[in-house]
Formats: C-alpha cells, structure tokens, sequence
C-alpha cells in the first residue's frame, strides 16, 4: 500500500475553470491529473476555492511524475477489470494550472518518508517547487523520554517530553501561510 500525503492546495481562477481542475484531479471525466487525490473543494468566494485532501506518495510522484507515465507507458497501468486508458488524456498538475488558468499554490506533507511539499504554479509557470525534510513522532504511548529516544534514535527536549501528547514535529515549513 503506497503512503498517503496530505495536502492544502488555494487555487485562483475562475469557477468553470476550477471546476475542471478539480474534476481532473479527481478523475471524473476524461481528463487524468496523472493518479489524482481524494480531495474536497471548499469556495472562499467565485474564483477561490481550497483544496484539502491526499494523494499516494507524493504532489510531485502522484500528480505530475505518474501523468507523464501514464501518456508515455499506459501499458504499464490497471485501469480496471475491463477497462483501458483509451479515451483518456493525462495532463501533469503543472499543465492543469496552465489549461484551465488557475494560480495555484499547495504544501503537503508525508510522514512515512518524512517531508514536506510546496509548489506555485502561475498559469503554467512553475514559480516555486520545495520538497524539505519534515519528521513527525509520537510520543504518547512511552513511559520515558528515554525509550522514546531509544526508539527513534534522537533526543528530545524536556520541553517535547513535557508537551508528548501532543505531535511533535521537526523541520518542514514553519507555517503553510499561501502567498496567492
């Protein structure tokens, strides 16, 4: 089973045009973003709407490296008990945000293989692509800061083993505050 990365993705355009984007990214139609994600779309207003959901591996595997597998070696791919990729056209995330003119900007993030994502795409034009190590322990279920160590071999501050209920977490991005 591939690891689920979660994400928050704001994207800008115009509503038809978000519709479809959204549609791709779900494979509901036609048009493929390569794996696509389980996602809901929330509306702030008529041409901006949030994105929250999750995808396998990663933004970069799931939505843009798969789509560009899935055009080259179709073959390579189950479509289902019957089914094939004829019909299907398979467009990367990068290409979606240039198709359908939506700015769009999302973090990610993946526990399992520790990191973090964040993309800016301008119509087509890919103005920021940061992947940065991100790590994510839980350390509710130990009776000692010590084992906890043990267990994934680093130390914790007494401030961490203090607050273990909750998540604690390293590196990433310091917030996921969107820049459109």
């Amino acid at each position: 089973m591939a690891n689920l990365c979660s994400f928050l993705m704001k994207v800008r355009g115009n509503m038809g045009d978000i519709e479809q984007f959204y549609n791709a990214m779900m494979q509901n139609g036609t048009i493929y973003m390569g794996r696509g994600a389980e996602a809901s779309l929330d509306w702030e207003d008529d041409n901006v709407a949030m994105i929250n959901g999750c995808c396998k591996w990663s933004i970069q595997s799931a939505m843009i490296d798969n789509a560009i597998s899935m055009r080259t070696n179709p073959d390579r791919w189950y479509w289902g008990d019957g089914k094939s990729s004829e019909g299907l056209e398979f467009i990367t995330l990068f290409e979606a945000c240039k198709k359908w003119n939506i700015i769009m900007e999302v973090y990610s993030e993946e526990c399992g293989c520790e990191f973090q994502e964040h993309y800016i795409c301008d119509k087509g034009d890919v103005i920021c692509n940061e992947c940065v190590e991100w790590h994510e322990y839980d350390l509710y279920d130990y009776e000692t800061k010590e084992e906890a160590e043990e267990d994934y071999d680093t130390k914790f501050t007494d401030e961490e083993w203090a607050n273990k209920d909750e998540r604690v977490t390293r590196g990433g991005f310091e917030n996921w505050d969107f820049e459109i």
